[in-house]
């Protein structure tokens, strides 16, 4: 959902200060600050653009910022740019904690087996970090189309955690797969792309990547750096647990 849908919502009532925000975000669409620069620049506290953020549906600034950043990459994309691969990592890192993945890492070895629930490009990552997780003895299942997702997901146990790779985190077998592990009361990792997505809501442990959209004759293309960038360092901490026990 962009900015505008949401400044469109019926439901939603802006005060003089909330309007002088939004005009200033509508005014500086392509290229947003800090929000300690606009908060400075509109004399007013940053805490009073963070709730107006929340009042809109976002976490907060970074989300919304996130947001119109991924709402231009939609609309302007140019196969023939450069892609920006430290833009990708620094976004990802900045929007991630360590405490969560550190959270994702622990809730992985304490489980006696991991189902990592992915489809298309971002299987690839799911079979990655299944390989480096079997060769610590881990059980770890990766069910590699719709229907074995869906088997997987109504067969799912006491002793399991379901990780969900996705994106957009709005894809419906996605969405039911978590409903299903919800339901069963199955600890669940979420890794998607950052923005409001209905798999994050439902996850106990979230993590999030920065990614720019990217479809080529209707098929989506866009890069899983982002996803392989938290997979990795999940798998960094997943490692430090490994040998700590087996000292």
């Amino acid at each position: 959902m962009t900015i505008f849908e949401q400044l469109s919502n019926p439901n939603i009532t802006l005060n003089d200060t909330e309007k002088k925000i939004v005009d200033y975000i509508l005014q500086n669409y392509d290229h947003l600050g800090t929000i300690k620069s606009i908060s400075d620049e509109l004399f007013m506290s940053p805490n009073t653009i963070v709730r107006l953020c929340k009042k809109l549906g976002y976490t907060g600034f970074s989300e919304l910022k996130y947001t119109i950043l991924q709402n231009q990459s939609q609309q302007n994309i140019d196969p023939s740019n450069n892609y920006d691969i430290k833009e990708v990592f620094d976004y990802t890192l900045s929007i991630n904690s360590l405490d969560k993945i550190r959270l994702a890492a622990k809730t992985i070895f304490d489980c006696n087996q991991l189902v990592i629930f992915s489809l298309g490009l971002s299987h690839i990552v799911a079979l990655d970090l299944l390989k480096k997780l079997v060769h610590l003895n881990k059980v770890v299942f990766a069910p590699d189309d719709r229907d074995c997702c869906k088997l997987y997901a109504n067969n799912l146990q006491e002793g399991q955690v379901a990780m969900i790779l996705s994106l957009s985190g709005n894809t419906d077998i996605m969405k039911n797969i978590t409903y299903t592990a919800k339901a069963k009361d199955i600890p669940i990792v979420t890794l998607t792309g950052w923005g409001q997505n209905s798999v994050a809501t439902l996850g106990d442990v979230n993590l999030f990547a920065f990614y720019n959209k990217l479809s080529v004759n209707n098929y989506d293309v866009s890069s899983r750096l982002g996803l392989y960038i938290l997979t990795e360092l999940i798998f960094q901490e997943y490692l430090k647990l490994y040998y700590r026990n087996e000292e």
